[in-house]
C-alpha cells in the first residue's frame, strides 16, 4: 500500500483471495487497512465493514 493517492477521498474496499485466504483492504487518505483471515468472503466483508464503520465514528 502507498500513500501517493493520500488526496483521493474516495474509500473503496478491494477484495483478494490466496487459497483459503481472505483479504478485503482499502485507503483512506493518508492510511491503509487489510483484513485478513481464512473465513468466507461474505463473513470477512461483515467484519471489515464494521472495522471501517467504528474507524469513521473516532
Amino acid at each position: 500500500m502507498t500513500n501517493e493517492n493520500a488526496a483521493n477521498r474516495d474509500t473503496g474496499f478491494r477484495f483478494a483471495q490466496e487459497g483459503p485466504v481472505s483479504v478485503f483492504y482499502w485507503i483512506d487518505g493518508k492510511f491503509g487497512y487489510a483484513l485478513s483471515a481464512g473465513i468466507a468472503k461474505s463473513e470477512l466483508a461483515r467484519v471489515a465493514t464494521a472495522v471501517y464503520d467504528q474507524l469513521e465514528h473516532k
